[in-house]
């Protein structure tokens, strides 16, 4: 199941102010449910599945410059950085 069609797009900044603690609160409850004796690992891939759909439509907001575009980008890289290291 796709989130969003292939056709979205718009600017980095938005992307980093609206789905990217979209991407950290999932992560967080997923985090949880690994964490709980009652959690489930079901829920917890179900998190991760979304995360990764979220994290797939970033290429699609890199095709627009805005004036905001290094300052989203810099809040981008801190936790992209951790992914590629």
């Amino acid at each position: 199941m796709q989130l969003a069609p292939p056709a979205l797009g718009g600017d980095l900044a938005f992307y980093v102010q609206y789905f990217l603690p979209m991407i950290l609160a999932l992560e967080k409850k997923r985090q949880e449910q690994l964490a709980t004796r009652e959690g489930s690992q079901i829920k917890a891939k179900k998190y991760e599945a979304l995360i990764i759909q979220i994290w797939e439509l970033l290429p699609n907001f890199c095709h627009y410059n805005s004036p905001q575009l290094s300052s989203a980008f810099a809040t981008l890289i801190n936790y992209l950085e951790p992914m590629i290291n």
